[in-house]
């Protein structure tokens, strides 16, 4: 016996017809599939005729009694009816697009708090003033429509957290979605403790965006510590290279601090990370004062203006400690009145504020790896005229000169010495020569085009020396980029193309790639204590990655693709 198949009304390309509006009160709404009696309201499943009109027939006798076929007031009773529809309709799809507003504008809000370390409770604050303002603003009705529509955006303490939770989330998909198309990375490693005393290690990455075209950096992540051994750092940096798909492999540089658990090398998380990536480039950028910025108390103070300033009104201090009574102004009056001490104090003065000088050249976004290492060299230099100028005329030492007029006895060339060999030691491990350091920013300035790619093959192994050589040569001869007039990175990003001079593009793009100091990580450790201050000590290490995040992120939230993606409604 055969079996009976059912059939699929589906499938039959059933049309609804013009005509059963006036003869059912039937229409067809856009978008579905299913008559919709104007009537009634009520929808039949299937596009037949006889559905249609049996429904018609059996529930609506009435109304072909009371509106008679092919008289004038019943087509204008379905043209009423069919005009009710329409508006109901408008009137929904209005609702809908509403709520989706007010939960864009919510968004924004928590975008524009993040980016201004706010609390999440300002977002109520936010729509008070929202209202305040359009009830100045506005006059009737349009005052109170603004009022209204002002008053259902979503701006709870509650909304407010989970709008940043959503916002971080999409500012991270963006970044790791823009990470897998760069050819390399580079690390930026620092760690500090909050205002809870709690370890927190922050990283940040630069590479180059091809969607951007131009380099980016970013915060990849902040995690907290619960031991800050160099094992911990390694593996809380690992646990952040997995979540973002990068391979170890892919990462060019990093930079660190010159704590031993982030250089030791035997147990330093560096170290470690080396045994990963033989060829990875390693630097700790410079710090005046011996690595004493560990802690977030630590403010972004200059030593050196600090100290001037006492030097400018050490006589005024001398004079109100010496009309104090008790023993610690005592004290501190015998260190003023004291030459040696008034020396040392005076000499700290002169090299501070060379340090300092140095320092402003380091900080700051957009600094190149090539920055770093020419302020660097520069001062390096520095200091050997400076430890001539000591025993001499102190022309750059004015302040010890107006102390001792020339005549000083402590051994500050000692001190000199010292530091100058600190530099050495902090650099030491960075073994980027100098042709390729004057290549990147001035490549026609390079003569020896055989040292050049020697220095670079050391580098980047994967580099051929023939293709480098010939390629500079090409790009050196070349008249028309010799006429640019453009930054560094745009040059080799948009003026360099990767067909014409592939090896020396990616060797630039890996140059330029490196951070040139650990700057971004000590600003974001300024924008934490912000974010985390005492009247949010209880702000949980979720919270606090994801709002640190906002407030450093160069990506934007894409505000209409997260309203697709969720259920808008009204709420506090």
């Amino acid at each position: 016996m055969a079996s009976s198949k059912k059939r699929k009304v589906d499938g039959e390309n059933r049309v609804f017809k013009d005509d059963w509006t006036e003869r059912y009160a039937f229409i067809l709404p856009q978008s579905s599939t299913k008559p919709f009696c104007l009537i009634c309201n009520e929808t039949v499943g299937v596009v037949k005729s006889g559905n249609v009109k049996r429904h018609y027939e059996t529930k609506h006798r009435h109304f072909e009694q009371q509106y008679p076929q092919n008289t004038e007031v019943r087509t204008a009773k379905l043209r009423q009816l069919k005009s009710s529809y329409e508006s109901t309709n408008k009137l929904l799809v209005r609702a809908v697009t509403q709520q989706e507003r007010a939960t864009e504008a919510s968004f924004r809000v928590a975008w524009v708090l993040g980016k201004n370390k706010k609390p999440f409770s300002d977002a109520e604050i936010v729509k008070e003033c929202l209202v305040e303002i359009a009830d100045a603003l506005f006059e009737g009705k349009e005052r109170q429509e603004m009022s209204e529509k002002l008053k259902k955006i979503p701006l709870s303490n509650d909304t407010s957290t989970r709008r940043t939770e959503v916002l971080a989330h999409d500012l991270v998909k963006q970044l790791t979605d823009d990470i897998k198309d760069a050819p390399c990375v580079s690390l930026a490693v620092d760690e500090s403790t909050d205002g809870t005393d709690q370890a927190q290690l922050c990283v940040f990455v630069r590479y180059f965006s091809k969607a951007k075209g131009t380099f980016c950096e970013d915060l990849l992540g902040l995690t907290p510590l619960c031991h800050t051994r160099g094992e911990d750092i390694y593996e809380a940096i690992m646990q952040m290279l997995n979540e973002r798909g990068i391979d170890v492999k892919n990462i060019v540089s990093i930079t660190t601090d010159g704590a031993p658990a982030m250089i030791g090398k035997e147990k330093g998380a560096v170290q470690r990370l080396k045994e990963e990536h033989s060829d990875l480039l390693t630097y700790h950028c410079n710090a005046a004062y011996d690595d004493l910025l560990l802690h977030n108390n630590v403010r972004w103070l200059s030593k050196g203006r600090v100290l001037e300033r006492f030097w400018a009104i050490r006589k005024d201090l001398e004079m109100f400690l010496s009309q104090q009574k008790n023993v610690k102004a005592r004290h501190y009056l015998d260190f003023l009145r004291d030459d040696d001490s008034m020396e040392l104090v005076a000499f700290l003065v002169d090299i501070t504020s060379h340090l300092n000088e140095l320092n402003l050249k380091l900080q700051g976004q957009g600094n190149t790896v090539c920055d770093l290492m020419a302020a660097v060299r520069s001062f390096e230099r520095r200091l050997e005229i400076f430890k001539s100028d000591i025993t001499g005329p102190h022309i750059h030492f004015p302040t010890l000169l107006q102390q001792t007029n020339g005549n000083h006895h402590r051994h500050h060339l000692s001190f000199l010495e010292k530091l100058a060999e600190n530099f050495r030691m902090r650099f030491e491990g960075f073994n980027i020569g100098r042709q390729v350091l004057l290549c990147i920013p001035s490549p026609f300035l390079v003569k020896n085009v055989e040292e050049f790619s020697k220095e670079t093959k050391s580098i980047f192994p994967w580099a051929s020396m023939a293709s480098l050589q010939t390629e500079l040569i090409d790009l050196q001869e070349n008249v028309a980029l010799q006429e640019v007039d453009c930054d560094t990175l745009t040059f080799w990003t948009k003026m360099v193309t990767a067909e014409n001079f592939p090896n020396l593009q990616k060797v630039a793009i890996c140059v330029l790639t490196m951070f040139g100091s650990t700057y971004r990580c000590e600003s974001a450790f300024s924008a934490m204590n912000a974010v985390k201050n005492s009247y949010r000590s209880s702000l949980t290490n979720e919270h606090l990655g994801q709002c640190l995040r906002l407030a450093t992120t160069p990506f934007v939230p894409r505000f209409r693709q997260l309203m697709g993606d969720r259920q808008c409604h009204f709420s506090h």
